[in-house]
């Protein structure tokens, strides 16, 4: 089977989905303005914090976590963080930013097949194919597209396995970082996911776990994933790879001085 990334886009149906994350980052900034000064300026608290500084800004490859103590929201302040670095980065030479908002996912589901989980992983290969790059690592440069994508994953994503989704994700990103300036990946809210899909919601955090830590200190630009919750969820639990993980106060003025709040770029 010849891989190219216009192939699997129409073997998966990936192309109603390539550009949905546009339109939802759209739609969460409009609710941020639309709800106050004191949404935005939880958002803007985060964005403060050293954690989320040292990671936007260091060239190591690093995993962070967010968790709130707000009720459970499809759109909350980080929320409007995600899509605020989102379009700080989306500009920035050779670098390449992922995003999806579980939450928004969760209302505008229409499968009931199909896992929160699965939305995310397709949401995510999806962009990555749609990237101009990716198309050159497979079909290009001498490259067997086989070295990259084997037919048994192919055909495992098209069967819906989680597994085969992430392990090709896995390989692109894994390739792209060797071409790529930076590699960011912004998973909204997935505490709207976690109750009904643990497994695979950690398939899911450990697989991109581990692509971040197989390339450190090796060649290329460094992989930043970054999740949120707006409540708190076990799925942050430290691992035998301990991540980053900040803790959003329920009184920020106690903690910060947000009118510091400056962009991302």
């Amino acid at each position: 089977m010849t891989a190219t990334p216009a192939s699997l886009m129409s073997l998966l149906n990936l192309d109603l989905i390539r550009d949905t994350h546009i339109s939802k980052i759209a739609a969460v900034q409009g609710h941020g303005l639309h709800r106050g000064t004191e949404f935005r300026d939880r958002a803007h608290w985060a964005s403060r914090a050293s954690q989320v500084q040292t990671w936007c800004k260091s060239d190591r490859s690093e995993l962070l976590f967010i968790q709130g103590k707000e009720s459970s929201e499809s759109t909350s302040p980080l929320s409007y963080l995600v899509s605020q670095i989102h379009e700080d980065l989306q500009d920035q030479k050779d670098t390449l930013v992922l995003s999806f908002f579980c939450g928004r996912d969760t209302i505008s589901q229409t499968n009931p097949d199909t896992t929160g989980p699965m939305d995310l992983v397709r949401a995510m290969l999806a962009q990555i194919l749609a990237l101009r790059k990716t198309a050159d690592i497979i079909d290009g440069k001498g490259r067997s597209p086989s070295s990259l994508l084997l037919n048994d994953q192919i055909m495992g994503m098209k069967d819906g396995n989680l597994s085969a989704y992430m392990a090709v994700i896995s390989a692109l990103v894994l390739e792209l970082q060797v071409h790529l300036k930076a590699i960011f990946i912004l998973v909204d809210g997935i505490d709207f996911f976690h109750s009904d899909w643990e497994d695979e919601v950690q398939e899911v955090i450990q697989g991109l776990s581990r692509v971040a830590f197989q390339r450190r200190g090796l060649i290329g630009g460094p992989l930043k994933v970054l999740f949120t919750a707006s409540t708190p969820s076990h799925c942050f639990e430290p691992s035998t790879r301990i991540p980053v993980v900040l803790e959003m106060p329920k009184d920020i003025k106690a903690h910060a001085d947000f009118a510091k709040f400056g962009r991302f770029s």
